[in-house]
């Protein structure tokens, strides 16, 4: 009996190793390089966490943005909204934001589908404050 357990054992964890597995990351960019291949550096609020609907595999965060480094905001009825990509969890590569909380953002891509991952240089305020103190000194 032990030993029919140990083969399903270790069937099932050899058979599933990616399931668990982290995301690797090269070492992440330079501030410099970060703003350079970014479309959009920014800082906000989130304030809507969901599946997305259109594009499968990834959530979909809502910002209210209250201080720009890069590129322009669409003004809306209820101020700066935007829309961000993510994968689906950390093993994906996915940030994994909160709800109510301050982030600086480093987004790829175009207005329709800017996109963040893990290996970005994004991150909660309180732990990227040199990164906003150097960006707010290249304005």
């Amino acid at each position: 009996m032990r030993s029919v357990l140990f083969l399903c054992l270790t069937l099932f964890t050899s058979a599933v190793p990616n399931a668990f597995a982290d995301c690797k990351c090269p070492e992440k960019p330079s501030l410099n390089q970060a703003v350079e291949d970014a479309s959009i550096v920014f800082l906000g609020r989130v304030t809507s966490i969901k599946n997305s609907v259109m594009r499968e595999g990834k959530m979909e965060i809502e910002f209210a943005a209250f201080n720009r480094f890069k590129t322009e905001f669409e003004e809306t009825s209820s101020g700066r909204q935007l829309l961000i990509y993510t994968p689906d969890g950390p093993q994906n590569c996915g940030v994994e934001f909160l709800l109510e909380q301050d982030y600086l953002v480093f987004g790829k891509g175009n207005p329709a589908r800017y996109e963040v991952d893990a290996c970005s240089r994004t991150g909660l305020v309180e732990l990227v404050k040199e990164d906003i103190e150097a960006l707010g000194k290249k304005k």
